[in-house]
């Protein structure tokens, strides 16, 4: 299996700016590079039209 660089992207400037020398070290190197993006999910919300129920 070839190794694979993985580089992890927020789209702040800094993370770009990473993104762009990882790719270009493992292109000199001839690995795959992989972007990968991810970002928090926000908690759900109650339902709408529930009542929130307190239990205890």
């Amino acid at each position: 299996m070839q190794p694979v660089v993985t580089v992890g992207i927020d789209g702040s400037p800094e993370s770009l700016s990473a993104a762009h020398r990882a790719t270009g070290g493992a292109e000199t190197r001839r690995l795959t590079s992989r972007p990968l993006h991810a970002w928090p999910l926000p908690a759900p919300g109650p339902a709408r039209g529930r009542r929130a129920v307190a239990h205890g």
